[in-house]
């Protein structure tokens, strides 16, 4: 089972419901945004879809085992997503949750300050930060470690 960017993960009871649906020795792979994901939009904006959050996704994703998988793994991975012109980036923040309430005339100020601030000759820098979850189910007979 994959789920890339789905609330999969986000509670014990989803996890639970998963794990009831997946085969034995089946896999649950996840890909999921993690609390640093476009950070310095966020902080120029005061807002965004990670802002606030408390710990680390990949620590809180840890109920895999809680819930009854078996070798659970989270890895964090952070890269750096250039947007070419302004253009580009009001294209994302438009169609993606991650600045809500996004508005363009509302938020060009802080569009200008996003550009003054993340500019490189490349374009604009923004963090992208996921989370890779990988848990297997037990198969009947097996004892978790």
């Amino acid at each position: 089972m994959y789920s890339r960017r789905g609330p999969a993960s986000d509670s014990k009871r989803n996890l639970k419901e998963i794990l009831r649906v997946l085969r034995n020795g089946g896999t649950f792979i996840e890909i999921s945004i993690g609390e640093r994901d476009k950070q310095n939009v966020a902080e120029i904006f005061r807002r965004g879809q990670m802002l606030g959050f408390k710990g680390q996704v990949s620590t809180v994703k840890r109920w895999l085992e809680k819930v009854g998988f078996k070798d659970s793994v989270a890895r964090d991975y952070v890269a750096t997503e250039v947007f070419r012109s302004l253009d580009d980036l009001i294209i994302r923040l438009k169609t993606a949750p991650i600045i809500p309430k996004f508005d363009v005339e509302k938020d060009r100020k802080l569009l200008r300050a996003v550009c003054a601030s993340c500019m490189t000759e490349g374009g604009i820098e923004i963090p992208v930060h996921r989370v890779v979850l990988i848990a297997k189910k037990l198969v009947q007979g097996d004892t978790p470690k």
